[in-house]
């Protein structure tokens, strides 16, 4: 996704989820990216995920974001 954003020069995509300023940007789809490999790698770890969302248990919060998971994820 990332190639076809610089490739076209597109500034930022809505997501399904698009509330007034949430846009996606290269810029926080990188920075996305290098977190969740930081949360795969074991190099983050993720605090507990309030409510439970969708069974996942653990979030990570970035800039203006947040990624929830599995613990699974990081085995």
């Amino acid at each position: 996704m990332i190639s076809i954003i610089e490739e076209n020069k597109i500034k930022y995509l809505y997501t399904g989820h698009h509330n007034e300023n949430n846009m996606e940007t290269v810029h926080k789809i990188k920075d996305m990216l290098a977190l969740s490999k930081n949360v795969l790698s074991g190099n983050t770890k993720g605090d507990d995920n309030p409510g439970d969302t969708f069974g996942l248990k653990l979030a990570v919060e970035g800039n203006g974001y947040r990624i929830i998971y599995s613990s699974f994820a990081c085995l």
